[in-house]
């Protein structure tokens, strides 16, 4: 089993139930363990400005699914919940982004791991810095913490509130 750490942000639709929904669909994957949940942020959009602003937080899960397949189980859940294909850094309905493993690096076309812009987004740091500030990512020197204190990026991240996650009873898993 393997600790994997993964950012869930949306700025269309009614963002909270698109959060909440994502969350509650990887709780519900039988090859999933939910662990731990940041708290929910408010934040700027980052790249393109010129859209609604973004509801963020960041999960970590435990699982013996290698890093491919948890992108396709990621993008399923996008694809369940309705998120469009739009342009990068455009509005979306969901996005869930594999931002690190706890010990496995992956660069591939389709998918780099830990996330290539992980140590230079505030609105990811933030929330990560709340569930696993020590944690310091495969192929980098600094921690979660570390990494936060010295981000660049000067976006607005606003907290709403604390949320807390547990797996329903009764239902069917994905």
């Amino acid at each position: 089993m393997e600790k994997v750490y993964l950012g869930i942000g949306t700025n269309l639709g009614d963002r909270e139930s698109n959060i909440t929904k994502a969350v509650r669909k990887i709780a519900l994957n039988k090859n999933m363990t939910l662990l731990q949940s940041s708290s929910l942020y408010e934040t700027e959009p980052y790249g393109y400005k010129n859209q609604h602003p973004f509801l963020n937080l960041v999960i970590v899960v435990e699982t013996m699914m290698p890093p491919l397949r948890m992108l396709i189980a990621a993008k399923s859940i996008e694809e369940q919940i309705g998120r469009e294909k739009r342009w990068r850094w455009g509005p979306r309905e969901i996005d869930v982004d594999i931002l690190s493993y706890e010990k496995t690096i992956v660069h591939q076309d389709l998918l780099w791991v830990p996330h290539r812009e992980l140590a230079v987004r505030r609105f990811v740091l933030k929330p990560f810095a709340e569930i696993a500030p020590a944690f310091v990512p495969p192929g980098y020197d600094a921690s979660i913490r570390t990494l936060l204190v010295n981000c660049r990026d000067s976006g607005i991240v606003r907290l709403v509130r604390q949320m807390t996650f547990t797996k329903p009873v009764n239902e069917e898993t994905s």
